[in-house]
């Protein structure tokens, strides 16, 4: 790219382009032009700017090793949160609560991401050095395949959880089953040496009170549902257009989860919530 400032210079000198020409004169000042368009980004809106720096082809399995995640304005830091939730989220009469999400009046959100079958190494990268913690909900058998990927993507001050060990719609299946799904993946994420949380998220987000009475009996303070949506590059609310404190936000390791990331950090900044561990608003039991 040919730089600004010479051609800036040459303009100011008329008797210099007079020398060269009507015709070089016509050609600087058109590659002059050019350049300052480029440089300004002139003839692209910032959302078409965005857009040709943070999507990148998505891929089925994992994105390339070399690719250099985008890497935006890191989120300020967590702030001392003194307030908390409102009340402790504990099981009450042996069930597990159905929450979605925290009673607070902190200028927080809390992301959360489901299954684990896309593993796109842009994603622990982004949320390290950006520094946002996530919630995982995982699956026996990506856990299983790839343990580390997910180790990293927590390393950002996230936990892992379950979210059963085969996704089956929980409504379906008897109190038995319902147990080795819950306690067996929980017990799956300990197996292969990842810290094991102590949250549950249902497949689909739908469950009865045998699921919430099981969960609780595995160890779960919660069962996990949400008010926000990663979908597309988008945020979506389930009501209004903008976060509002203690939301809970639904991601999945898909094909877009990395673009969605890169809007959800915006979104947060534009509505002045940063986005905090879980963990430090659902203790777990032993505390």
């Amino acid at each position: 790219m040919i730089p600004n400032l010479p051609f800036r210079n040459r303009a100011r000198f008329t008797p210099a382009i007079a020398v060269v020409g009507a015709a070089a004169a016509a050609l600087i000042l058109a590659a002059t032009t050019a350049c300052t368009r480029v440089d300004r980004g002139i003839g692209s809106s910032p959302t078409d700017r965005t857009e040709m720096t943070t999507t990148i082809p998505p891929t089925s399995t994992s994105a390339p090793s070399t690719t250099t995640p985008t890497t935006l304005p890191p989120l300020p830091p967590v702030p001392p949160l003194p307030k908390g939730p409102s009340s402790p989220i504990v099981p009450v009469d042996g069930l597990a609560p159905l929450i979605d999400h925290i009673d607070t009046t902190d200028p927080v959100i809390f992301l959360t991401i489901d299954d684990g079958m896309v593993r796109d190494p842009r994603v622990p990268a982004f949320l390290i050095e950006n520094n946002i913690p996530a919630t995982l909900f995982l699956n026996e058998g990506p856990v299983r395949s790839d343990p580390a990927y997910f180790a990293r993507v927590a390393s950002a001050g996230g936990s892992i959880n379950s979210h059963t060990r085969s996704h089956p719609d929980l409504r379906k299946v008897s109190a038995d089953t319902q147990r080795r799904e819950i306690c067996g993946m929980f017990d799956v994420i300990s197996e292969m040496g990842l810290a094991r949380g102590h949250i549950f998220r249902s497949p689909y987000g739908v469950q009865n009170a045998t699921t919430q009475r099981v969960a609780a009996q595995c160890g779960a303070m919660a069962v996990l549902r949400w008010r926000v949506a990663l979908n597309d590059g988008m945020v979506q609310f389930q009501q209004g257009q903008k976060f509002r404190p203690g939301d809970i936000v639904l991601s999945h390791f898909r094909d877009d989860l990395y673009d969605n990331l890169v809007e959800l950090v915006r979104k947060a900044k534009e509505d002045g919530v940063v986005i905090a561990p879980l963990d430090a608003y659902i203790l777990p039991p032993s505390r």
